[in-house]
């Protein structure tokens, strides 16, 4: 029974672990910026399939959101 719950835990743990390395790849930097209408300059950053984004906050809310940049034809 020890074992059993031993494999439990060990699989919950290495699956915890893997997610938390996909956040943290996602929130990679691309070293490219992007300069807004509004001047600002931000960091552009590359998600899991390969859109481009900015972190902006939010006028009303003042909360932290994606803002995908368009592709380029």
């Amino acid at each position: 029974m020890k074992k059993v719950l031993l494999i439990i835990f060990f699989i919950f743990l290495f699956s915890y672990a893997a997610k938390v390395d996909i956040s943290l790849r996602a929130q990679t930097p691309s070293g490219e910026t992007y300069k807004a209408t509004d001047g600002k300059v931000y960091t552009v950053y590359v998600g899991q399939r390969g859109g481009k984004y900015i972190l902006r906050v939010s006028k009303k809310t003042g909360k932290e959101y994606k803002y995908y940049l368009p592709k380029n034809k």
